[in-house]
């Protein structure tokens, strides 16, 4: 992978038509580390995948700055059959959109983690518009319409530890 980017040289890919504080790296991983994360994920035992409504995922628990920890989402295209359950109207809470292209690297924090929620709603495909806030940065141009494929996302996710007292289980003495 690229050397670690520290917080001054991160501002450099602060996306600024976002609250603050998010940040776009694309390409942040080469095809043949990106060829390699997805032998790795493909050939991860069964028992270590948690099917869910419209995505699969595994957690892993990470050793990055303790109190963190991973998940890998892999999201296949909505199917034809499914397609008529997906909601026609917009969530009245959706304030922006991210593009999100293979091997990039999206970073968040301070309010935006904190105070915002984040989804991916289930359809075929996406047609790029000024809500795209970070469309400047990619590959891609507004009008166009993207068919969407599997999606693998690594989230890494800093859980600070709430419990101050050791958990007893079992009965009293």
């Amino acid at each position: 992978m690229q050397t670690c980017h520290s917080v001054h040289d991160l501002e450099s890919f602060a996306i600024d038509k976002a609250p603050r504080a998010a940040y776009y790296i694309p390409e942040y991983i080469s095809e043949a580390e990106e060829e390699c994360l997805l032998r790795q994920i493909y050939n991860a035992p069964k028992p270590k995948w948690t099917q869910l409504s419209g995505r699969k995922l595994q957690n892993w628990v990470t050793t990055i700055n303790l109190g963190s920890h991973a998940i890998l989402d892999f999201y296949l295209p909505i199917s034809q059959e499914n397609q008529n359950q997906v909601p026609s109207t917009e969530d009245e809470r959706h304030i922006l959109s991210l593009l999100l292209e293979p091997r990039s690297l999206l970073v968040i924090r301070e309010a935006l983690y904190t105070s915002y929620l984040h989804g991916i709603s289930p359809q075929n495909d996406d047609t790029l518009n000024s809500t795209v806030v970070n469309l400047d940065c990619c590959s891609a141009n507004a009008g166009d319409t993207l068919e969407r494929d599997t999606r693998v996302s690594l989230t890494i996710r800093y859980v600070p530890k709430v419990l101050k007292t050791p958990l007893l289980l079992g009965r009293r003495r």
